[in-house]
């Protein structure tokens, strides 16, 4: 699609964190005011939530399961 558009792409190496990282995307420090003008309500942290990341979970077995 670049090289349709006449664009040639410049590869930049960066870790997070780095200035450069800032310059090329434009990323700025948040300023805390909603975009809704409406005033921020910072949101309660939920201890009490089970984990949900990755795993097993409970009632299924490992593996692919079926029979062979």
């Amino acid at each position: 699609m670049m090289a349709g558009a006449g664009i040639e792409p410049t590869v930049t190496k960066v870790r997070s964190g780095e200035a450069e990282l800032s310059r090329i995307t434009g990323a700025r420090t948040p300023s805390g005011i909603p975009l809704d003008g409406e005033p921020a309500v910072p949101r309660p942290k939920n201890t009490n939530a089970p984990f949900r990341g990755l795993g097993t979970s409970k009632g299924t077995s490992r593996g692919a399961g079926g029979k062979s």
